[in-house]
C-alpha cells in the first residue's frame, strides 16, 4: 500500500515546492518591482520639489511668474511647505515677496482657519508657518490661542506674537511668563531668546522683577546673545553667592561683555567657588584684563581639582607667555604637577601651528 501511494505523495510534494517557490520568486519580483517604483517616485518628487524651490527663488528676487493658481492641491501643499521652508532665510522685500505669494496662493486664509479647528496636528503645522511667515492674525485669535492647553500652541503663538508685535509684545509677555504657561524650560529660553531681538529693555525688566532660577537663566542666556545697554548693573545689584550656580554660569558669560574693576572684584570673589563650572567662566574672564593683574590666581586654577579648570587656565598662560614664562617653566619641570600633561599638549599644538 505505502510503495503504491509513494508516487502520488511524491507527486504532491513536488508540486507544492514548486508552488512554494513560485510564490517566492513572485514575492521577491513584487519587492524589486515596489522598490523600483518607489526610487522612481522620490527621484521624481525630488526632482519637483528642487524645481519649485528653484521658481519661490525666483520669486523672491523679483522674477514675475504667472499660472500658479493651476497647479494641483498636491503641487500646491508642497509649495506651502517650501515658502515656510525658505522663509527663515529671506530677509527684506524677498521676504515680503515670499509673504505676498503664500497670500495671493490662498494659503494665509487656509491655516488661519485651521488654527480655530480641533484637528491638533493640523493647527500646529498651520500655526508653525503662519510664524515663519510672521502673519498678523486677529488679537481675539491670537489671546485664544495663548491659553490653548498644548504647550506647542502657546509657544508657537507666543512666538508670532512677539514677530506681529515687536516691543508692543512685552506687557503680554511679562503676563504670559508670570502664569508660567510656556510649559517647559526650553520653551522659555526661545521666547526670551526673540524677544531679546526686538526689545533688549524687556530683558532687563523681567530679570530685575522675577525672582526664579529657571526664569534668571533663561534671561541671562538671551543676554548673552544681545547684551542690553547697562545690564551688568542690574546683575550686580540682584546677584549674590546664594544664587543659583547656572545663574551665577551665565551672569558671568554676560558681564564679560562689560569689563570693569567691579567685574574684576568679582571673579576674586568667586575663584574660590566650589562649582567647577564657576570658575571655568571665571578663567574665560581673564583675558578681560591685563595679564599680570590676574597672574596671582593662576596658580591656583592650574592645580585646581577639575581637570576643564585646568586646561583652560594653562591656554590662557599660553597666550601670554611673556607675562606667564616663569610659572610655564615650573609646570614642565615638575612632572608631579597637575598641569603638566595638558600645557605640555598646547605648547606641542603650538609649535605645530608656528612650523605650519
Amino acid at each position: 500500500m505505502w510503495l503504491t501511494a509513494a508516487p502520488g505523495l511524491f507527486h504532491g510534494m513536488a508540486y507544492f515546492v514548486l508552488g512554494l517557490t513560485g510564490l517566492l520568486v513572485y514575492a521577491m519580483l513584487h519587492i524589486l518591482v515596489r522598490k523600483y517604483t518607489t526610487t522612481i517616485q522620490e527621484k521624481r518628487t525630488a526632482a519637483k520639489r528642487t524645481a519649485h524651490r528653484e521658481l519661490l527663488s525666483n520669486i523672491a528676487h523679483g522674477e514675475v511668474v504667472e499660472g500658479l493658481e493651476l497647479l494641483s492641491s498636491d503641487e500646491k501643499l508642497d509649495l506651502r511647505n517650501i515658502i515656510c521652508d525658505m522663509a527663515s532665510d529671506l530677509k527684506g522685500i524677498s521676504f515680503d515677496r515670499i509673504q505676498k505669494l503664500y497670500a495671493d496662493l490662498g494659503f494665509e486664509v487656509e491655516d488661519v482657519l485651521q488654527l480655530t479647528g480641533r484637528n491638533i496636528e493640523k493647527k500646529l503645522r498651520a500655526l508653525h508657518r503662519l510664524e515663519k511667515l510672521k502673519v498678523d492674525i486677529s488679537l481675539t485669535l491670537h489671546h485664544k490661542l495663548l491659553v490653548d492647553k498644548h504647550p506647542i500652541v502657546r509657544l508657537l503663538a507666543m512666538l508670532l506674537y512677539i514677530h506681529n508685535y515687536k516691543k508692543a509684545a512685552t506687557p503680554k509677555l511679562i503676563s504670559f511668563i508670570e502664569q508660567k504657561r510656556y510649559g517647559k524650560r526650553g520653551y522659555l529660553f526661545y521666547i526670551l531668546q526673540e524677544i531679546g531681538r526686538y526689545d533688549r529693555d524687556a530683558l532687563s525688566f523681567l530679570f530685575e522683577r522675577i525672582y526664579d532660577p529657571e526664569f534668571e537663566e533663561a534671561i541671562l542666556i538671551s543676554a548673552s546673545i544681545s547684551p542690553p545697554l547697562k545690564f551688568d548693573e542690574i546683575i550686580y545689584r540682584k546677584l549674590n553667592r546664594q544664587a543659583s550656580p547656572f545663574v551665577i554660569v551665565w551672569a558671568l558669560r554676560v558681564l564679560g561683555n562689560y569689563p570693569s574693576m567691579r567685574l574684576y572684584a568679582l571673579i576674586n570673589v568667586l575663584r574660590t567657588h566650589f562649582f567647577w563650572a564657576i570658575r571655568l567662566e571665571v578663567v574665560k574672564i581673564l583675558d578681560h584684563f591685563e595679564p599680570r593683574s590676574v597672574s596671582k590666581f593662576l596658580d591656583d586654577f592650574l592645580r585646581d581639582g577639575n581637570y576643564l579648570v585646568r586646561a583652560e587656565a594653562a591656554q590662557y598662560a599660553m597666550k601670554h607667555p611673556e607675562d606667564h614664562e616663569e610659572i610655564i617653566r615650573s609646570i614642565i619641570q615638575n612632572p608631579e604637577h597637575p598641569a603638566r600633561s595638558v600645557m605640555l599638549y598646547y605648547i606641542s599644538l603650538n609649535e605645530v601651528k608656528e612650523a605650519a
